[in-house]
């Protein structure tokens, strides 16, 4: 089609022609026009904007950023330690808000077992770790928000809050480059902790420019919170994060973005990458109403436990009730022996061991648990104790019925009343007038009768507070 000559009609076909071209050749792109008479000379073309995620493989301190699978090839994990991972986003707006949503595997199928159970500072593990190493238009760190604490991870492998294995933990930040975090949501997960699990948190942000670098960490769980359940406890790649979703403007009445688009990287890090830690921990249990006591129990320990030499533990459903150690490979025999406490009985000792190699064993008898670790055993021994009510001393009693002239009564009866217990006693005197009591609770107090179908008493009752055996504690008739 030619365009020019003088028809006004030709030109305008001509200029939507040109218009309609423009368009087919930047699908996919935004254009965004300044107020200008000249169009032509002013529009501006701009990518969508485009995010993807980066895990560390820390056989480089300063971190090489891969797409990959963590192995044995690349890296070195220990149960304990945060991975760090980046989300890179580009082709960003200034002044604009978006929100990037982490998601990861909370459990695997079927046990459930625990793979990333909670999300740290990037760099807590691989502190050199560099955020901004090979990514164009990085900047300078401008933002960091807390970590919100997960109430689910916190409960433990019971799952109620408040127990003695309630999970600590680790205080953290998420940390931004190149924009401003403005508000972090809760978590959300697919089914608790039932089977394979999915959780997720999204973090919303300005950018400050159009290149911005979230990091943060996802800490690897431990044998030490989980037991059965933690690091190491399955196989195959069971530690997966990955991109959630990305969402631009438009925003809602909340002034979140709504425009969202799914990501499909999962980031993978092998079990058998992950090195499992010697450990050992000591608990404390009482077996009592309620299940918690005030009461601290001592434990003396020898030189292979790696001090302290002694240490209290009581069980009233906190971080006090237990007393963790790890060890750099192979130790023992670690000896662990609970003292004796007044008014509780140490009713058992109960020894776990994860892993292969080693022993741990309690004996009862001597108080004693006895653990042997080989690399890579974590083992629990609980020392169970049951309270038991004090026994009073107890005393007994002993004393005359008989006549003003010293003449034994047979057949008296002696009645004892203890008034601190509400509970009495009776007894008959003998041909010679004799009477006992026995079993008598020392430091209560009481009160004695005696009297005879024959004779009166005008002196026939006593009272007293029992410190021991007590004899002699005669009665004389008035006849």
């Amino acid at each position: 089609m030619k365009c020019g000559g003088q028809f006004l009609i030709l030109a305008v076909v001509c200029l939507l022609f040109a218009a309609a071209s423009v368009t087919a050749r930047y699908k996919g792109y935004r254009s965004v026009f300044k107020t200008t008479t000249d169009i032509s000379k002013d529009a501006v073309l701009l990518a969508n904007p485009a995010y993807d995620i980066d895990q560390c493989a820390n056989l480089n301190p300063s971190c090489n950023w891969i797409n990959g699978e963590l192995g044995h090839q690349n890296s070195s994990y220990s149960e304990d330690d945060s991975v760090p991972f980046r989300a890179k986003m580009t082709n960003l707006t200034a002044g604009q808000t978006y929100s990037y949503t982490i998601n990861w595997d909370a459990t695997d199928n079927p046990t459930p077992n625990h793979g990333y159970d909670y999300l740290t500072t990037y760099n807590r593990t691989v502190a050199g770790a560099a955020v901004c190493a090979g990514v164009s238009g990085c900047s300078a760190l401008t933002s960091t928000f807390p970590i919100p604490v997960d109430n689910l991870v916190k409960a433990g492998p019971d799952g109620i809050l408040g127990n003695g294995d309630d999970v600590t933990q680790i205080p953290g930040v998420f940390s931004m480059f190149g924009g401003t975090i403005t508000k972090v949501s809760g978590y959300t997960y697919t089914d608790g902790f039932n089977g394979g699990s999915k959780v997720s948190i999204t973090v919303t942000f300005t950018a400050n420019a159009s290149t911005v670098v979230l990091a943060w960490g996802g800490h690897i769980s431990t044998r030490a919170d989980w037991l059965s359940r933690g690091a190491g406890a399955f196989t195959g790649s069971p530690y997966h994060m990955r991109n959630g979703s990305f969402c631009t403007p438009p925003l809602d009445v909340n002034g979140d973005p709504t425009d969202c688009k799914g990501g499909n990287a999962d980031l993978q890090l092998k079990v058998d990458q992950v090195d499992l830690l010697t450990g050992l921990r000591i608990v404390k249990e009482v077996n009592v109403p309620g299940g918690i006591s005030s009461q601290p129990f001592n434990f003396l320990t020898n030189a292979a436990f790696g001090g302290p030499a002694s240490f209290n533990l009581i069980d009233n459903n906190t971080s006090l009730d237990r007393i963790t150690k790890f060890y750099p490979g192979a130790v023992g025999p670690i000896t662990v022996l609970e003292s004796v406490t007044a008014n509780w009985s140490l009713t058992a000792i109960n020894c776990t061991l994860l892993g292969s190699g080693g022993s741990a064993v309690g004996t009862t008898g001597t108080r004693t648990a006895t653990i042997t670790l080989a690399a890579g055993n974590f083992a629990q021994c609980t020392f169970v104790n049951t309270f038991a009510t004090p026994t009073a001393a107890l005393s007994t009693l002993t004393g005359r019925v008989m006549t003003k002239s010293g003449v034994g009564i047979r057949g008296a009866l002696v009645t004892i009343f203890d008034a601190s217990t509400g509970t009495s006693k009776t007894a008959i005197t003998n041909t010679f007038g004799f009477y006992s009591f026995s079993e008598l609770p020392v430091d209560d107090f009481y009160i004695l009768n005696a009297s005879s179908k024959r004779y009166s008493f005008s002196n026939g009752q006593q009272s007293f507070v029992m410190q021991g055996d007590l004899a002699d504690l005669n009665f004389t008739s008035d006849q």
